[in-house]
């Protein structure tokens, strides 16, 4: 799963194995299906079998987003929903540029099929957090951390991985120096400390 944010945008994309794709689709036919008759639907655009991208079938909803003070900024005024399928896979993807991503994730999982990976792999970058929320609402507190992040010259991320050998596993958790300085910028400020 991966959650892209940028100022004012975000997207959120997961892809998994299954045993049959074409359920996944059957499923989700049956539930708009369901669907049709609650208040508020007909403003949602469904369009099943919208495209292909190498050998996933995609489907898409768009949807109205509710007019409230955050919601629109990110969104827009529509919710972007890109549901994709094959044989044995089954992808995922909502927001401000959902089928741009899908794609490139897509690409991504064809590129690497037959790699061994560890169960768990997962990396957090909190500089695009940070803009993120800041430029949702301006604090400047959130500003001043992110100043530091954007000094650190891509040192930004916390990373946690796990691997298995030899009937254990190591776990290995990496904070990079930009995440320390900012906390502890942070903790100084919030005590009153300033910047």
């Amino acid at each position: 799963m991966s959650l892209v944010l940028k100022p004012k945008a975000m997207t959120m994309i997961a892809a998994v194995h299954v045993a049959d794709g074409s359920e996944v689709e059957k499923a989700v036919m049956q539930i708009v299906e369901m669907a049709k008759n609650e208040p508020g639907f007909a403003a949602v655009d469904v369009k099943f079998n919208a495209g292909v991208h190498n050998g996933v079938r995609l489907h898409t909803l768009a949807m109205p987003v509710p007019e409230d003070e955050y919601s629109s900024q990110v969104f827009g005024d529509k919710l972007n929903l890109v549901i994709g399928a094959s044989d044995d896979s089954a992808y995922v993807a909502v927001g401000t540029d959902s089928m741009d991503y899908l794609k490139k994730v897509i690409d991504s999982s064809a590129g690497s099929a037959g790699e061994a990976v560890d169960p768990i792999h997962g990396r957090i970058s909190l500089l695009p957090m940070m803009e993120f929320a800041d430029s949702i609402e301006a604090n400047p507190m959130i500003g001043a951390m992110t100043q530091i992040l954007e000094q650190s010259e891509g040192k930004d991320s916390v990373e946690i991985q796990a691997s298995y050998s030899d009937n254990k596993m190591t776990y290995r958790l990496t904070i990079q120096e930009g995440v320390l300085k900012m906390l502890g910028q942070g903790a100084q400020m919030a005590n009153g400390g300033g910047f």
